[in-house]
C-alpha cells in the first residue's frame, strides 16, 4: 500500500512539471545525496590523524599476476617462454595454521606479509616505506610456446612443434623466499563516517614505486640454485581502500593495489645464468597498525 501511494505521488509530482523538465535518474539523486553526506561528515569530523605522527603496520596479502614472457640466457642456452602462468602461494590457515604460522613469532615471515612504517606530512597525507612480501610460483606442467636460440641440442628433446611442457625435470621457477617489493608510497586519507566517539571510517588512496629484492628458487635442468637475495628490477603501483580506526590510534586497513613489475636481472643459478620478465600484479592485503 505504501509502495502504491509512493508511486502515485511520484507520478503526480512528475506530471506537475513542465513537459521540458525531466526528473533526474534515481542513481543521480542517490549519488548527490551520498556526496553531500560525505562532505557534511568530513566538515564535522573529529581529527584522527595529525601532521608529525608516525604509524607502524603489519598484515598479510594475496596476489594475482598476469601471464609473462620469460627470457633465459646463459653460456650454453638462450630461449624464451611465452605467456607463462604463475600464482601466489599464501600459507594455509586451516589445520592450525593461524597460530602455528601467521601468529607464531618464529614463523611470522613465512606467509605472504606486508610491513609499513609511515609519517604524516599533513593531517591527511602520509609517506611510507613499505615491504610487500609476495610469492610468485610458475604453474607446473603447463604447455607454453618456446623460441629456442640455444646454440646446441641441450633442450631440443623438451620441444614438440614449438611447444614445451614445463615439467619439474626441465624447469621450476619461483620467487618464494619473496617477490619482495620495497617501495616508497604516498597516501591520502579522507574521513567519511564516525558512528561514535573513537571510531572512524576513511577512504585511502595513493601509489608509489620501488625495487624488487627477491630470493629466487629456480631449477633449470641440472644447474645449481642461487640462494642469495639480490636487486632484480623495479616496480610501481596505485592503491585504494578503507581504513577503520578504533580506540583513536589503532587501525585496520584493507587495500587493493595494482602495479607493474619489471625484472631484467633475475639470477637463475649459482653461475652466470639469468632471466628477465615483466608482468602486472593485483594485490589484496589487510593491515593492523598503530599511530603515535
Amino acid at each position: 500500500l505504501i509502495s502504491s501511494r509512493l508511486k502515485i505521488m511520484l507520478s503526480q509530482s512528475s506530471s506537475a512539471l513542465p513537459s521540458s523538465v525531466q526528473m533526474p535518474p534515481l542513481t543521480t539523486i542517490l549519488a548527490i545525496a551520498l556526496i553531500t553526506m560525505l562532505l557534511c561528515a568530513s566538515a564535522s569530523a573529529e581529527p584522527y590523524r595529525q601532521a608529525g605522527q608516525i604509524y607502524v603496520a603489519w598484515g598479510w596479502n594475496n596476489a594475482d599476476y598476469t601471464d609473462s614472457d620469460i627470457h633465459f640466457t646463459g653460456d650454453d642456452h638462450n630461449f624464451t617462454l611465452y605467456d607463462v602462468e604463475a600464482n601466489d602461494r599464501q600459507s594455509p590457515i586451516e589445520g592450525g595454521g593461524l597460530f602455528k604460522t601467521f601468529l607464531n613469532p618464529a614463523s611470522i615471515t613465512i606467509p605472504q606479509t606486508n610491513a609499513q612504517i609511515g609519517y604524516f606530512v599533513t593531517d591527511n597525507i602520509a609517506v611510507a616505506l613499505v615491504l610487500d612480501h609476495m610469492k610468485y610460483v610458475m604453474a607446473q606442467d603447463q604447455v607454453v610456446t618456446i623460441d629456442n636460440n640455444t646454440p646446441n641440442n641441450m633442450i631440443d628433446g623438451q620441444i614438440n612443434n614449438g611447444k614445451v611442457t614445463l615439467i619439474k625435470d626441465f624447469l621450476q621457477y619461483e620467487h618464494t623466499d619473496g617477490l619482495n617489493y620495497i617501495a616508497i608510497e604516498g597516501a591520502y586519507y579522507h574521513s567519511f563516517w564516525q558512528p561514535t566517539h573513537g571510531i572512524d571510517f576513511s577512504f585511502v588512496a595513493g601509489g608509489g614505486a620501488g625495487v624488487l629484492y627477491p630470493k629466487t628458487n629456480v631449477t633449470l635442468l641440472d644447474r645449481n640454485k642461487n640462494d642469495d637475495f639480490y636487486i632484480s628490477g623495479y616496480g610501481y603501483d596505485v592503491k585504494a581502500g578503507i581504513e577503520i580506526s578504533f580506540f583513536k590510534n589503532f587501525f585496520f586497513r584493507y587495500m587493493m593495489k595494482q602495479g607493474h613489475i619489471n625484472m631484467p636481472d633475475v639470477v637463475t643459478s649459482s653461475g652466470d645464468d639469468e632471466a628477465d620478465q615483466e608482468f602486472d600484479f593485483t594485490e589484496y592485503y589487510g593491515l593492523f597498525g598503530y599511530r603515535f
